[in-house]
């Protein structure tokens, strides 16, 4: 890991609904709208069939970010979630992360 980003927004929406809609609505910036549209041409409308479902858009912040030059790696590949406390990412001398379980982790 090089970069933690922090989160501008999340945007829903259902690529085959409501994408015309959501390009053309100006509260959000032509380059969020324009990436939107892209990834909704290559991975959505060509390659998956999610015409009745909601999906979530994150957009990562540009300017909120921390970089993290002792390069944290998980123990092993993740292909499913992972969970890591920002302490745990933080800390330099931990260069190693090890994941924890949804039942490990504690929500507030």
């Amino acid at each position: 890991m090089k970069t933690l980003f922090g989160l501008d927004d999340v945007i829903i929406l259902n690529p085959y609904r409501d994408l015309q809609e959501f390009l053309s609505n100006e509260n959000y910036q032509a380059d969020i709208r324009a990436r939107i549209k892209s990834y909704c041409d290559s991975c959505f409308l060509e390659h998956y069939d999610y015409q009745n479902r909601d999906i979530q858009f994150f957009i990562l912040s540009q300017t909120n970010t921390i970089t993290l030059n002792h390069r944290p790696k998980p123990q092993r590949n993740n292909a499913n979630k992972a969970y890591y406390t920002l302490s745990e990412i933080l800390d330099e001398n931990n260069k190693i992360l090890s994941s924890k379980k949804d039942d490990e982790t504690e929500t507030h």
